[in-house]
């Protein structure tokens, strides 16, 4: 993601049509794909941007080509899944370590001033 140009080929539902032309304007290249999508191809800066605007469409489109950039949105979805998206994702004993830490911290903090 270096933020370079580069034309890219979306496969969109229909209803994303309004959506991309006030994204790209009037004259963006679109073709009917079937009854449901399009595709639009369109240049774009590929930035997390351009990957986040794609990702928040929530599977109502898709990135058709080229390859790496395809590969490119591939891997940023792949590093989301890795990541805990709840607390109760988050392991039980973590949470617990963690105020336990700042507790003592605390503690040791106030023994400090009551021995001024």
């Amino acid at each position: 993601m270096n933020g370079e140009t580069c034309e890219v080929e979306l496969l969109c539902e229909n209803k994303l049509m309004s959506s991309i032309i006030d994204k790209f304007g009037d004259d963006v290249k679109t073709e009917s794909v079937d009854e449901a999508h399009f595709k639009a191809i369109v240049d774009v800066d590929l930035s997390g941007n351009f990957y986040g605007w794609v990702f928040a469409s929530k599977g109502k489109m898709r990135i058709i080509a080229p390859e790496r950039v395809k590969d490119e949105f591939q891997s940023i979805v792949d590093a989301d899944t890795r990541l805990p998206h709840k607390a109760s994702d988050i392991s039980s004993t973590r949470r617990t370590e963690t105020p336990a830490r700042y507790i003592s911290i605390k503690a040791s903090s106030t023994e400090l001033s009551l021995r001024r």
